[in-house]
């Protein structure tokens, strides 16, 4: 799954554009064909995409009645806690009952048993503020749109890249049983955000974010080879993300 959220400088009226593009097909995504609006007697009402059956969404895609948007990419795993409790309780919970980006990022954070890590982007349609929480087992990271953490004010995305060295892990696993260094650097979709900000910044509503998602042809590397190919983040990401040397 592949998001993008943005405000303010970014986009053409000052307020929040966030959208999230699901990339499952076949014998899952067909699945996914349920659109739940809950109203529990107690927290908030609460709408996502999900499948029959399904207690949160799967897709990732979650809207409040205290105007919060929750989306999620999936990042490298990281720990697994075994006193923790599973992304699907703590996700419903944080947003039916967070009421702000602030509550969202801590009931998430709480007790996280670190299967299934994530990046999660989201907003606030009472303040216009957007925000990405990286979450590890155990670390988190933060950005938030008025911060410009990424050289691109008020525009902010995540595509499945741990953009933090400390909330990812430092290990993976390989086929020879040796440690691998995890390092941060660009993917494909990096370098494919960063260039639609630099075309649409100010100017950036649903149909311009409608044309950059629309699924088309492509002759650039898989994002497996992509991940293979190391790269520096462009100059302009200076104060954002952990630079590959």
């Amino acid at each position: 799954m592949l998001g993008a959220r943005r405000n303010r400088a970014g986009d053409a009226d000052g307020r929040v554009v966030f959208g999230q593009i699901f990339m499952w097909s076949g014998y899952t995504g067909v699945h996914f064909n349920v659109l739940l609006d809950l109203v529990p007697a107690s927290g908030q009402r609460v709408v996502f995409q999900t499948f029959p059956g399904g207690i949160h969404s799967g897709t990732d895609f979650y809207l409040n009645a205290a105007g919060l948007m929750v989306g999620e990419t999936t990042v490298a795993q990281t720990p697994w806690n075994p006193d923790g409790a599973p992304m699907s309780d703590r996700i419903r919970r944080a947003v039916q009952y967070g009421t702000t980006i602030d509550e969202v990022v801590a009931i998430l954070a709480e007790k996280n048993n670190g299967l299934y890590t994530n990046d999660w982007p989201m907003a606030d349609a009472k303040t216009d503020e957007t925000a990405i929480c990286l979450l590890g087992t155990a670390k988190k990271k933060v950005w938030r749109s008025g911060e410009n953490p990424f050289g691109t004010p008020g525009f902010l995305w995540a595509n499945n890249n741990a953009r933090d060295r400390k909330c990812a892990p430092s290990t993976r696993c390989s086929p020879t049983a040796r440690p691998t260094t995890r390092f941060s650097a660009p993917w494909n979709r990096d370098l494919a955000f960063n260039a639609y900000y630099e075309r649409e910044k100010g100017r950036i509503d649903v149909p311009s974010w409608r044309a950059c998602s629309r699924p088309r042809r492509s002759t650039s590397p898989t994002p497996a080879t992509a991940r293979s190919r190391p790269r520096r983040w462009p100059r302009s990401w200076s104060s954002g993300p952990t630079t590959a040397r």
